[in-house]
């Protein structure tokens, strides 16, 4: 792919995305960006995605991709934790999240999924006593590296569908896990459980 061509073929992806969803047409097109070896081309794929995810005026599709090519790329993932947040708070869906686990965390979520289920799908009484549970079952879980976990939580703290219960329980996991958090998203999440507190 040359330089000159790389706006019109991401345009087209979002496009793709935006008709017909997570289909093997986007998964083509993230390939065929990934892959580009030209030094010209690839300057030109990482700037113009970038300039779309600090606009902030891309849509949920647009801004998926734009994270999910930056990261298959070799951006690390702790650098896009910031734009994700900036970009897809409000915006994602439980539907999203086998497409953005296929392709951050190679299918897998980073969490045992009992886990996170608890964390996300499961209601409870009482937060504070789940909240206890939790901190118990995550001090059981060998973890190297922590950037996956928070970004796959703060990707959860991002669904529109996730209920105000479990959005807490994962604003108060992000505000207590000992990685660092971007001044942002800890912002955002002290603010939300500020707001919510009873």
């Amino acid at each position: 792919m040359r330089s000159n061509e790389v706006p019109n073929f991401i345009e087209e992806l979002f496009n793709v995305a935006r008709l017909y969803g997570w289909c093997d047409q986007v998964t083509e097109g993230i390939i065929r960006l990934e892959k580009t070896d030209d030094p010209k081309a690839s300057a030109v794929i990482n700037d113009y995605l970038r300039q779309q995810l600090e606009s902030n005026a891309a849509d949920k599709q647009a801004a998926i991709l734009c994270l999910v090519v930056l990261y298959r790329r070799g951006t690390p993932i702790q650098e896009l934790v910031v734009p994700a947040h900036r970009n897809l708070t409000g915006r994602l869906h439980a539907n999203d999240f086998p497409f953005l686990i296929a392709n951050f965390f190679d299918g897998v979520v980073p969490l045992p999924q009992s886990l996170a289920h608890d964390i996300t799908e499961k209601l409870f009484f009482s937060i504070d006593r789940i909240f206890d549970k939790l901190v118990g079952d995550f001090q059981r879980v060998p973890f190297r590296d922590g950037e996956p976990i928070v970004f796959y939580l703060m990707l959860e703290n991002c669904r529109l569908d996730l209920n105000a219960q479990n959005r807490e329980l994962v604003c108060m996991i992000l505000a207590h896990i000992e990685v660092r958090l971007p001044d942002p998203i800890l912002d955002d999440i002290i603010a939300y459980l500020d707001a919510n507190s009873s």
